[in-house]
């Protein structure tokens, strides 16, 4: 079983700059506001499964600055053709808020198949003055968890990547 995706860039806007105002990497890049949407088409399938094709597109925007928190919105809806001619949408959409200090992250995330939701998640986490991070898994079912000290969430990894 094995398929390839290509992934054809439709527009990035912005992703970093050695502008002011938005967070520093490393060597005075700094993370900015920007929005990235991708094609996405199957360039060929050599699996025994019937799956004629998929098409899709993915978008993720980034917001926020030094001075307010990140949000991140991802959304990716994809169209899978089956050979016997069905076809099935899936549709993934996430929310990311992470604050400015790096010390809580909210995360949603909804999945639709066919235009009717299948599956919901809701997570938050905080950073304890100890260092660890205290979360909760919100959907679909409460349950508490701890990340160990040195959890750095998203945007503060992308930031220190560059």
């Amino acid at each position: 079983m094995r398929r390839c995706f290509a992934v054809v860039p439709v527009a990035i806007l912005s992703i970093w700059t050695a502008d002011a105002g938005h967070a520093v990497g490393p060597v005075g890049v700094r993370l900015q506001p920007h929005l990235a949407i991708y094609d996405l088409v199957l360039k060929r399938s050599t699996d025994r499964l019937g799956l004629s094709g998929v098409n899709g597109r993915l978008a993720i925007e980034v917001s926020g600055s030094e001075c307010k928190n990140w949000t991140v919105n991802f959304r990716m809806v994809s169209q899978f053709q089956n050979e016997d001619e069905s076809q099935r949408l899936l549709d993934t959409r996430s929310l990311t808020e992470e604050a400015n200090n790096g010390k809580s992250l909210d995360v949603e995330q909804q999945n639709y198949v066919d235009g009717a939701l299948d599956s919901e998640s809701k997570i938050t986490a905080a950073t304890k003055p100890d260092g660890s991070v205290q979360g909760t898994i919100l959907k679909p079912q409460e349950q508490a968890f701890q990340l160990a000290v040195g959890t750095v969430f998203p945007v503060g990894h992308l930031q220190k990547l560059i």
